[in-house]
């Protein structure tokens, strides 16, 4: 319930400032995405917000969840972050971003059978890892109505239990098309690596502008 309740915030947050920012934007988009985790076949969803709270500086939310699909084995893994970026280059088609943030990334591990006969009591188990990343995003308009855009994010490591710390690294790329007045659809790809653990996931959805 806990990172739920953190997408809400973020939600929250972004849309009062892009309330109260006299120059501001805010967008919205969600996605279904399915793809791998090494050998797994993965489901989930991709959901985001992003607002201009003031001139040239964007505030941004998202949470990625993933579960194995129907009949794998594998790891239910979530992302959730918060980023703060500066637009560095405003041209006629192309946005540059510069930026950071703090994220937290967990991994819910399936129960393991520890052979005493009692499956009930045989619990999954989990990891949590959390830490600050560097961000850099474009975003590119090559005619009306469509938008390419994507980011880099990477963090040296995110603190693990046990003193583990691991590298991230996560990449988007969107493609989007305005259907109606402030609203479009989209196809985005995402790849994210956590130590030595990769997952790449595509999919679609909706974007909403206002």
């Amino acid at each position: 319930m806990k990172r739920y309740s953190a997408v809400v915030l973020c939600l929250l947050f972004v849309l009062t400032c892009a309330r109260l920012a006299s120059a501001a934007s805010f967008s919205a988009d969600a996605a279904y995405v399915l793809g791998k985790s090494g050998s797994t076949e993965m489901r989930g969803f991709l959901a985001g917000v992003e607002g201009e709270v003031y001139s040239n500086i964007f505030l941004e939310g998202r949470f990625l969840n993933v579960s194995p699909a129907k009949d794998e084995e594998g790891s239910t893994e979530s992302l959730l972050y918060g980023a703060l970026s500066y637009r560095v280059l405003q041209e006629a088609d192309l946005d540059v971003l510069v930026g950071g943030g703090y994220t937290t990334f967990n991994i819910q591990l399936p129960a393991v059978d520890d052979n005493d006969g009692d499956l009930e009591v045989d619990q999954p188990s989990s990891e949590k890892g959390d830490g600050f990343f560097g961000k850099l995003g474009l975003r590119f308009t090559p005619i009306p109505r469509l938008v390419v855009s994507g980011d880099v994010a990477y963090s040296p490591g995110l603190s693990f239990e046990d003193n583990d710390s691991r590298t991230l690294i996560t990449g988007r790329v969107l493609l989007s098309y305005e259907v109606l007045e402030q609203v479009s659809v989209q196809g985005t790809v995402v790849r994210t690596s956590v130590g030595t653990a990769n997952t790449l996931l595509y999919g679609g959805g909706i974007t909403l502008q206002f």
